[in-house]
Protein backbone atom coordinates (compact mmCIF):
# COMPACT_ATOMS: atom_id res chain seq x y z
CA UNK A 1 0.00 0.00 0.00
CA UNK A 2 1.26 3.43 -0.82
CA UNK A 3 1.15 6.40 1.45
CA UNK A 4 -0.91 9.49 0.85
CA UNK A 5 -0.31 13.01 2.12
CA UNK A 6 -2.32 12.21 5.27
CA UNK A 7 0.54 10.05 6.57
CA UNK A 8 2.95 12.85 7.38
CA UNK A 9 5.32 11.80 10.14
CA UNK A 10 4.85 8.06 9.60
CA UNK A 11 6.03 5.38 10.10
CA UNK A 12 4.78 5.65 13.67
CA UNK A 13 6.26 3.92 16.69
CA UNK A 14 4.52 2.51 19.75
CA UNK A 15 5.55 0.34 22.67
CA UNK A 16 3.88 -3.04 22.89
CA UNK A 17 5.67 -4.24 26.02
CA UNK A 18 3.27 -6.91 27.20
CA UNK A 19 3.03 -8.55 23.79
CA UNK A 20 6.75 -8.44 23.22
CA UNK A 21 7.44 -10.57 26.28
CA UNK A 22 6.32 -13.58 24.28
CA UNK A 23 3.49 -14.60 26.64
CA UNK A 24 1.36 -15.73 23.74
CA UNK A 25 3.90 -18.26 22.51
CA UNK A 26 3.53 -16.76 19.04
CA UNK A 27 6.51 -15.59 17.06
CA UNK A 28 6.15 -11.94 16.19
CA UNK A 29 8.44 -9.93 14.00
CA UNK A 30 8.65 -7.43 16.87
CA UNK A 31 10.85 -9.12 19.48
CA UNK A 32 12.51 -7.65 22.54
CA UNK A 33 11.34 -6.24 25.82
CA UNK A 34 10.38 -2.56 25.54
CA UNK A 35 11.41 -2.53 21.90
CA UNK A 36 9.50 -0.04 19.78
CA UNK A 37 7.14 -1.51 17.23
CA UNK A 38 7.05 0.28 13.90
CA UNK A 39 3.57 0.85 12.51
CA UNK A 40 2.88 1.29 8.83
CA UNK A 41 -0.56 2.95 8.72
CA UNK A 42 -2.34 3.89 5.53
CA UNK A 43 -4.74 6.79 6.13
CA UNK A 44 -7.91 6.89 4.04
CA UNK A 45 -9.63 10.23 3.73
CA UNK A 46 -13.28 10.93 3.04
CA UNK A 47 -14.28 14.42 1.95
CA UNK A 48 -10.88 15.77 3.00
CA UNK A 49 -11.04 14.35 6.55
CA UNK A 50 -9.12 11.39 7.91
CA UNK A 51 -11.71 8.62 8.14
CA UNK A 52 -9.98 5.22 8.37
CA UNK A 53 -6.60 3.66 9.13
CA UNK A 54 -5.46 0.44 7.49
CA UNK A 55 -2.63 -1.53 9.13
CA UNK A 56 -0.80 -4.67 8.02
CA UNK A 57 -2.53 -7.67 9.64
CA UNK A 58 0.43 -8.69 11.84
CA UNK A 59 0.69 -5.16 13.26
CA UNK A 60 -3.04 -5.22 14.01
CA UNK A 61 -2.71 -8.58 15.79
CA UNK A 62 0.17 -7.30 17.96
CA UNK A 63 -1.86 -4.19 18.87
CA UNK A 64 -4.95 -6.27 19.64
CA UNK A 65 -2.96 -8.59 21.92
CA UNK A 66 -1.38 -5.58 23.68
CA UNK A 67 -4.83 -4.06 24.27
CA UNK A 68 -6.13 -7.36 25.67
CA UNK A 69 -3.11 -7.64 27.97
CA UNK A 70 -3.69 -4.06 29.14
CA UNK A 71 -7.35 -4.81 29.93
CA UNK A 72 -6.28 -7.91 31.88
CA UNK A 73 -3.77 -5.83 33.83
CA UNK A 74 -6.42 -3.21 34.66
CA UNK A 75 -8.78 -5.97 35.89
CA UNK A 76 -6.04 -7.54 37.98
CA UNK A 77 -5.15 -4.22 39.59
CA UNK A 78 -8.83 -3.51 40.32
CA UNK A 79 -9.28 -6.89 42.02
CA UNK A 80 -6.04 -6.44 43.96
CA UNK A 81 -7.29 -3.06 45.20
CA UNK A 82 -10.63 -4.58 46.28
CA UNK A 83 -8.95 -7.36 48.25
CA UNK A 84 -6.35 -5.12 49.90
CA UNK A 85 -7.77 -5.38 53.47
CA UNK A 86 -9.26 -8.88 53.24
CA UNK A 87 -7.63 -11.83 55.01
CA UNK A 88 -5.66 -14.21 52.83
CA UNK A 89 -6.63 -17.80 52.19
CA UNK A 90 -3.84 -20.35 52.78
CA UNK A 91 -3.19 -22.84 50.01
Amino acid sequence: MGRDDGNAGCPCFIRAESVLLGKSGKDHEFDGVNAPMELHPHIIEKEGKKEFVVLPYEEFMVLEEAMNDYEDLKDLREEKEKSQNQPGVPL
